[in-house]
């Protein structure tokens, strides 16, 4: 694993951030995912268990682009 790959992985295993980076970037800023509501399960993959839902949320860092990923930030 590279450098810059650890540095994000290790950023954004905190609960808080990983609740705003999912706020920001799918809720259009809106707290629908809470920090406490999240549950590690493994690496940055959290465990959500909202009032009605149970949902995996996932997140990964890459260096190089992969035009098939459905998500980018540039």
């Amino acid at each position: 694993m590279g450098k810059s790959n650890a540095a994000v992985k290790n950023w954004i295993s905190v609960k808080e951030r990983f609740a705003d980076f999912y706020n920001g970037t799918v809720f259009d800023g809106r707290q629908v995912v809470r920090a406490e509501e999240l549950h590690r399960y493994r690496d940055v993959i959290m465990r959500w268990k909202g009032k009605m839902d149970l949902v995996i949320l996932a997140c990964e860092n890459q260096e190089k682009v992969h035009y098939a990923m459905p998500v980018r930030n540039n």
